[in-house]
């Protein structure tokens, strides 16, 4: 179980050492590879009620690492595929909505599991914070796939077609994903709001 979190770091490793041509290709697969296992570990573990208190507490934080660092890495090379291309304020925009989020979201359920088991049901994942990582899981994906220098890209065939489709879905995944994400973050506040404002205890 977890084996997932071991590849994410090697993300960080293709991105600078792979050669040009494949480091694309190369970073995309290994974070797609890491984020299917994922779900896999998920499920294995929820159909042989094998969940334990660590993994529970584990699973989230390495996914949200793993955007995170992901998306640091691609809003840190020019984006030169996609909308994002015309748009150079686009990734680095969606990439800080996202980090806001989530440094928000932690601080909140932190404060909800202190406050009583009223507050952190209230917290607990939503389907929609769930939709909301599916999504900039696959938006990393595409965008990794797309990140390399312009002479590197492919310029026929197969791999022309891929990258073309992940141009067209990389950024407007990230933006949607984002959105959703405050969206999800909204609904917390509006769930939790009684005991913010004082008005329940516990």
């Amino acid at each position: 179980m977890h084996a997932h979190i071991n590849l994410y770091p090697l993300v960080f490793t293709a991105w600078f050492h792979a050669p040009p041509k494949a480091a694309p290709l190369i970073t995309a697969s290994i974070f797609a590879a890491a984020s299917l296992t994922d779900a896999v570990d998920g499920w294995l573990a929820r159909a042989m009620d094998s969940c334990t208190p660590f993994g529970a507490f584990l699973d989230p934080v390495a996914d949200k690492l793993a955007v995170v660092m992901a998306l640091v890495l691609i809003s840190s090379r020019p984006h030169l595929a996609g909308p994002a291309s015309s748009l150079p304020w686009l990734l680095p925009a969606a990439t800080a909505a996202v980090v806001c989020r989530e440094v928000t979201m932690s601080a909140l359920r932190e404060w909800a599991a202190g406050t009583g088991p009223g507050a952190r049901a209230a917290a607990a994942v939503s389907a929609a914070g769930k939709a909301k990582t599916a999504l900039q899981m696959v938006a990393v994906v595409a965008l990794l796939l797309t990140s390399g220098r312009p002479c590197c890209a492919p310029q026929a065939g197969v791999g022309k077609a891929v990258h073309s489709a992940a141009a067209a879905v990389g950024a407007p995944a990230l933006v949607a994903g984002a959105l959703l994400g405050l969206a999800s973050l909204a609904q917390y506040f509006v769930a939790l709001w009684p005991w913010l404002s004082g008005r329940r205890r516990g």
